[in-house]
């Protein structure tokens, strides 16, 4: 007597083959603040920015952003997220 028959293996086809989709991983959405340069008082020790009619030094915060460098025609801000310049329009 002849031994039964193995079963055959079943092989995954393209329409029973599981796939796992990595999750997408989204950038944050990053809204920067409306600041207008008003002027710059420019002094290599001391340089101030006027930013929207108020005065701010190197370290200040505006609008969830600290002032990180003023330049005498721009100023770069920053926070954990982000970091952008302004460049003072000359007329």
């Amino acid at each position: 007597m002849a031994p039964p028959p193995k079963p055959k293996e079943d092989k995954p086809t393209k329409s029973t083959k599981k796939t796992t989709k990595k999750p997408v991983k989204r950038k944050k959405r990053i809204v920067r603040p409306k600041i207008t340069i008003n002027g710059i008082i420019w002094d290599r020790s001391a340089p101030y920015a006027i930013l929207n009619n108020d005065i701010y030094g190197e370290g200040d915060q505006i609008q969830g952003y600290t002032v990180q460098t003023i330049q005498d025609t721009m100023i770069v801000l920053g926070n954990s997220d982000d970091i952008f310049s302004i460049v003072i329009e000359r007329e």
